[in-house]
């Protein structure tokens, strides 16, 4: 099907969690995950965007940008959003999913800035700052939620803080090369003592 079907809402998880009762909620900073697709949320953070007269804006921007049209959100705007759902979902079992741009990962140009690695770890603390905030006002509302903290991809800081392929041989590229693209951050956090007895994820 299409690639953004599962996070646009219509993916395994979310349709398992509706048939059981779950109101479904997607909260994004922009609409760049439902492009082409709409959202399958039972409520969805932001609206889709306006894609009226694209081509004559483009052509008046000068630059046919892959993010054209995207309706991009404050990002003060969406921690706000986001917050405001966790305090207020109640006693309603809900799946909640949201997609935040920090830490994001390096400027993708193909060559290192100076300060990559400096501005990386900037990202990296608010994003903790961001995630710790997060954790704590869901606790506080449901104490007996689940949550589920899981990255999409690394930072990009080694070689030429991007893709490899078709750039270096394989002999060049290192554990760490690899570690640095696809290894990403995951944490459970189960209510009850028991976890262990069926949390056997030992990587992502």
């Amino acid at each position: 099907g299409k690639p953004r079907r599962g996070i646009s809402g219509d993916g395994i998880v979310q349709n398992i969690f509706r048939q059981l009762g779950y109101k479904t909620y997607g909260i994004f900073p922009s609409d760049y995950e439902f492009s082409g697709i709409g959202s399958s949320y039972d409520y969805s953070f932001p609206e889709r965007g306006k894609n009226d007269n694209l081509l004559v804006r483009a052509i008046l921007m000068g630059e046919f940008r892959f993010d054209i049209g995207i309706n991009d959100q404050s990002h003060e705007k969406y921690t706000e959003t986001k917050k405001n759902i966790f305090e207020n979902v109640g006693g309603n079992p809900v799946f909640i999913y949201t997609h935040s741009e920090l830490p994001n990962h390096s400027q993708n140009s193909g060559v290192c800035l100076p300060d990559e690695t400096e501005l990386y770890k900037e990202r990296l603390t608010r994003a903790n700052s961001e995630m710790r905030q997060d954790i704590e006002t869901i606790i506080e509302n449901d104490p007996k939620a689940i949550i589920i903290v899981a990255g999409d991809h690394g930072p990009y800081l080694t070689k030429n803080c991007i893709a490899t392929s078709n750039v270096y041989d394989l002999s060049q590229l290192s554990r760490l090369d690899i570690q640095d693209r696809f290894g990403t951050f995951l944490a459970v956090r189960w209510p009850t003592k028991d976890y262990a007895d069926y949390d056997n994820i030992t990587v992502l």
